[in-house]
């Protein structure tokens, strides 16, 4: 029933969301680093999270690791042991799970429930259309000659030598570094 009640009512406030993107310190002086929310391997580890969401035992590291490997579309040899454990770490830091007494379990707390599931939603169901629905309305008012515009108190010469510029190739190759994205985006 507590499932339900937090996936229809959240109480994710603007302090919650800069407590979990900003470093913090924990009350008995522990760092916990900031939670980057749309880095892909946060956004794994809290949708690995909310698989867990009805599990009343808990989940142990290589569970919770199996499925954030998967998330992230990589082998399990790819995603070590010991980045689980600084995730476990920067989660238990922040709120989100805490250890089970006298074992190696973890369970999640009212405030990690809500949080991962209103972030995971917000990722999933929000952000792409926003996105998409801002890529359609910049391609559909760019002008309709790419050419730059010139001041009219400028004169330039036609290049007659100069070679022809054509317009980036979507290919495997470029499409896959986030970098290329932006720069193909906002052209």
């Amino acid at each position: 029933m507590e499932v339900e009640r937090a996936s229809q009512d959240c109480r994710f406030s603007q302090q919650s969301l800069q407590r979990l993107l900003e470093p913090t310190v924990t009350p008995d002086g522990q760092k916990a680093p900031g939670l980057k929310f749309g880095q892909p391997r946060v956004m794994a580890l809290l949708a690995a999270l909310c698989l867990f969401l009805t599990r009343p035992a808990g989940f142990r590291n290589a569970q919770l690791r199996q499925h954030v490997a998967a998330l992230l579309g990589r082998d399990l040899a790819d995603y070590r042991p010991a980045q689980m454990t600084y995730d476990l770490r920067r989660l238990r830091r922040k709120g989100f799970i805490c250890r089970q007494a006298e074992s190696t379990r973890y369970e999640l707390t009212p405030y990690g429930r809500y949080t991962s599931l209103f972030l995971v939603r917000l990722y999933q169901r929000v952000l792409p259309p926003g996105l998409a629905a801002c890529r359609r309305t910049t391609l559909e008012s760019r002008p309709a000659s790419s050419a730059p515009r010139q001041n009219p108190g400028t004169r330039r010469r036609p290049r007659t030598n100069a070679p022809q510029r054509s317009p980036p190739k979507l290919t495997a190759e470029n499409t896959d570094h986030p970098s290329q994205n932006v720069t193909l985006f906002f052209r």
